[in-house]
């Protein structure tokens, strides 16, 4: 059996690496892995960052470990990982920062206001609370912690949705995504 067999290629845009992987069109059989690395910053206790280039780089690291004859092969790709984090992008759709991944943290006091002020109507409207893994209590944690980066921002997208809009020039997520 060939590995030249048309196939889709998913990615997983993880917190700590990207993946790879091409599945047989004709019965989703695996014909190949691959994995991308990135590096994780510890700015303070509780803070976590990436530096959002950084996501797109292992991406296609773990897209080249493919291998040629299977990328060649692909019909289509998609991908899905992060969902929670937080990526502020300016109007040239470039980072204005590091990526905040769902596991930073700082913005615990920021959930905390949040809750305090809005539950009832967060749980009521999108089925979940003002935790700190959610990208709203980070937003408003980078307005508070590096008001440049939140003033500089045009879009704020997921980690997922970065990768997926450096490839495609298009700039969007998944509803469910979006709670």
């Amino acid at each position: 059996m060939s590995l030249a067999e048309d196939c889709y290629i998913g990615l997983d845009i993880g917190s700590s690496s990207a993946k790879a992987v091409a599945v047989r069109a004709a019965d989703g059989a695996c014909l190949a892995t691959g994995r991308g690395s990135f590096p994780i910053h510890r700015p303070t206790a509780g803070g976590w960052e990436i530096d959002t280039p950084d996501l797109y780089d292992a991406v296609c690291q773990a897209v080249r470990a493919l291998p040629a004859e299977v990328r060649g092969a692909a019909r289509g790709i998609a991908a899905t990982g992060q969902m929670c984090g937080l990526v502020a992008l300016d109007r040239q759709r470039r980072p204005v920062g590091r990526c905040l991944p769902i596991f930073d943290d700082r913005c615990i006091d920021e959930s905390r206001e949040l809750d305090a002020a809005f539950g009832e109507r967060l749980r009521a409207r999108s089925g979940n609370g003002a935790l700190p893994v959610y990208t709203l209590p980070k937003l408003i944690w980078l307005r508070r912690h590096k008001p440049e980066q939140f003033s500089d921002a045009d879009l704020i997208v997921l980690p997922k949705d970065y990768v997926r809009g450096r490839l495609t020039e298009e700039w969007m997520t998944d509803p469910s995504d979006a709670s």
